[in-house]
């Protein structure tokens, strides 16, 4: 188990804080050389590359284990009997730990909470997004799943699109095996609760993502400059927002990895990924941090990390992100619209109004640690009396 992404992030932030609340961790989740979770137990589950896989059998054998996986069930079921764990709170597993897993579980009595990082509830493909048309999508909602192979959302595939589509109407028509299985559902954000509530016969208790809280001094007087930090993938808009800083008076700093690589402007800095106190520094100083995402995104971290240290925001106006700003906290474009441009242009021109001690105060109310780890403790709480 690695950082990939805000799910990961917030994992070990919460398996952190639990731990420092005299509550027992561990881990269990895919085997990696970059994992931070330590395989205790020795059974961590074997990953499946399907590019080095050649052969048709191999292939189809593998197509098996992303939808029901035995060798996973019996990995998992060394740590949960050795462990003995009350609650199993399970995040990403979709795929490669798939579905199977939660059987394993419920059948010696544990309870499970499932926090709903992205849309696998009611995607096939997990992202409400088809990668090679960069179209946000919704065709499969309301168990809709035979859009999936219509439109090729894996990796442009049919065939990959059919077994995820499969998958999709086994666990939900045939073996109702979320329904069954898991006690509570937690969705960061009420626009992804929204989007799976018809398919959870469970009411999805929704509670916004925490990050680790840190202590550093916010500035005072930010520094003359909009940082974007985080993926640099094309579903984040970075496409968009590099044709639109082509037309603004200001330096815009970008930090991360990935695909999308420097468009060449001057007023364009590219500093590579950063991590720790020195990202957080960045995040301080700048006057806002922009986050111009084409597809849905539930609770994104970079927004609580921005919060954290009293940055405000300029982010799209749309998805889980719509719920996150207030008129102390930042604002909400249309990247998109024709007048983007003179839309932020107005933004920018606008006297700056935002203190960083209100918006501390936003952070640690709705997104603060403490706050987080109480209701998450209700929770569990809740479920085991």
């Amino acid at each position: 188990m690695k950082i990939v992404g805000g799910a990961e992030t917030y994992m070990f932030n919460l398996a952190r804080a639990l731990t420092e609340n005299g509550i027992e961790v561990e881990f269990w989740g895919m085997e990696d050389k970059n994992n931070k979770a330590i395989d205790t137990y020795n059974c961590f589950a074997r990953g499946i590359d399907f590019n080095t896989t050649k052969d048709f059998k191999s292939k189809l054998k593998e197509s098996v284990n992303v939808i029901y996986s035995k060798q996973n069930r019996r990995r998992l079921a060394i740590i949960l009997d050795e462990f003995k764990p009350d609650i199993v709170h399970i995040h990403n597993y979709n795929f490669q730990l798939t579905p199977s897993i939660l059987s394993e579980i419920k059948k010696r009595g544990i309870k499970v909470v499932h926090t709903i990082h992205d849309s696998q509830l009611v995607c096939p493909n997990h992202r409400l997004y088809i990668p090679h048309k960069n179209e946000v999508c919704t065709k499969c909602l309301n168990k809709k799943y035979y859009n999936a192979p219509l439109n090729k959302c894996f990796d442009g595939s049919f065939s990959k699109s059919v077994i995820g589509s499969f998958e999709s109407y086994l666990n939900h028509n045939l073996l109702n095996i979320y329904n069954k299985n898991i006690d509570a559902f937690i969705s960061p954000s009420k626009f992804f609760k929204n989007l799976i509530q018809p398919v959870i016969k469970k009411n999805i208790i929704v509670l916004p993502n925490c990050v680790e809280n840190k202590n550093l001094n916010y500035k005072s007087r930010k520094e003359d400059y909009i940082l974007f930090f985080g993926r640099l993938s094309i579903e984040k808009g970075l496409h968009k927002l590099f044709e639109i800083f082509k037309h603004i008076d200001l330096k815009l700093k970008v930090i991360g990895k990935g695909d999308i690589s420097s468009p060449g402007y001057e007023n364009i800095e590219f500093l590579g990924p950063k991590y720790g106190d020195e990202l957080f520094e960045y995040i301080s100083n700048a006057k806002f941090t922009i986050h111009p995402s084409f597809w849905y995104e539930n609770c994104p971290m970079t927004l609580v990390e921005s919060y954290m240290v009293g940055t405000p925001v300029i982010t799209s106006n749309h998805s889980g992100l719509k719920e996150m700003v207030t008129e102390d906290t930042g604002y909400l474009l249309d990247f998109y619209d024709a007048n983007a441009i003179n839309s932020l242009k107005k933004i920018l021109s606008k006297p700056y109004h935002f203190e960083s001690k209100k918006i501390i105060s936003h952070y640690q109310d709705n997104y603060g640690e403490k706050v987080h780890l109480n209701k998450l403790l209700n929770i569990y709480k809740d479920i085991l009396n």
